[in-house]
């Protein structure tokens, strides 16, 4: 009985957290060049490194965020190592026939959240968002887009490549501030963590950190 109650708590100390991921690209004219790159970053740097039992989310940010449209492809990773590597297959040859429209706006906010919605609702104990932009927002006249207190409870937040706009390379300070201004933001609503990354290198630990 003894060994029966060690081999059961060391099964429990080996589970892992599954986790929820939400990918957005940044559809908007400074970031459309980037796309092809992104979606294989997307293919080599993500897709290989998700276990059984996560999710994965891959949404558009254009001019109206907040919408399932913004959806460009899911999936939930089966926990048979054969099953997870031919859904994976699957979701990667859905990239390959995905187009993209150059954005005249940038809905940042509606998709962060539009994506915690949808990952609070698979229910994994981990979130996290990677958000390959310029994280410069520009709204059509009209849209309000606000946060709840605690909206992002739970919430990693990774920027990834974020591309410098020609008014950061003039004025570096510029997007130092645009970047602590999103970290305070999501911080004070929440989130549990904001980190910016300068490539996509880091992503792999991202993932597997639990």
């Amino acid at each position: 009985m003894r060994r029966l109650f060690l081999i059961l708590i060391l099964a429990g100390c080996t589970q892992t957290k599954n986790q929820s991921i939400c990918v957005m690209i940044d559809t908007s004219g400074t970031y459309k060049d980037q796309i092809s790159e992104i979606l294989q970053q997307v293919k080599l740097g993500i897709l290989p490194y998700i276990n059984g039992g996560d999710h994965l989310v891959l949404m558009k940010i254009d001019s109206s965020s907040y919408e399932w449209d913004n959806v460009i492809a899911a999936i939930d990773v089966p926990k048979s190592r054969g099953e997870a590597a031919h859904s994976k297959r699957v979701f990667s040859a859905e990239l390959d026939r995905v187009e993209f429209e150059s954005a005249r706006y940038t809905d940042i906010s509606g998709a962060l959240l539009y994506c915690n919605e949808y990952m609070t609702n698979i229910n994994n104990p981990m979130k996290k968002m990677l958000i390959y932009s310029d994280m410069q927002e520009e709204l059509p006249r009209n849209m309000s887009r606000g946060f709840r207190k605690d909206e992002f409870s739970r919430v990693e937040f990774v920027v990834v490549n974020s591309k410098r706009l020609i008014g950061d390379q003039k004025d570096p300070e510029r997007y130092r501030k645009r970047m602590d201004g999103w970290r305070k933001k999501l911080m004070q609503h929440g989130a549990s963590g904001f980190q910016v990354f300068i490539g996509s290198g880091r992503v792999r630990s991202f993932l597997e950190k639990k």
